[in-house]
């Protein structure tokens, strides 16, 4: 099991640094709305900041995470990044914020 969340973990850490790289220079902004698991899942939450935080450091974007309580809380906290405009990436992390973003 152990093994697999480490291979889960370079594969995440990989796509978020390429998403990154690709779009976000030094000085841009990335925002995160985790699952309702938050930081400290030891999963798809801690894995994709963990990649944010590599990325920031080698980098230099600016990470701002936001962790929701509820299913419901998606949608507007999608929401509240998009509106900031700040944002060059915008990170929906696990599949339950599916129907947020189909709106």
């Amino acid at each position: 099991m152990h093994k697999r969340n480490r291979v889960i973990s370079v594969l995440l850490i990989g796509v978020m640094l390429l998403a990154v790289g690709l779009v976000a220079g030094a000085g841009e902004k990335v925002g995160i709305v985790t699952s309702i698991g938050g930081l400290g899942d030891l999963s798809f939450n801690d894995f994709t900041y963990a990649g944010a935080r590599w990325a920031a450091d080698a980098m230099g974007v600016e990470i701002d995470v936001v962790e929701p309580m509820t299913i419901g809380d998606f949608e507007g906290l999608l929401r509240d990044f998009a509106i900031a405009g700040e944002y060059k990436i915008i990170v929906a992390v696990g599949f339950l914020q599916a129907d947020a973003l189909a709106v």
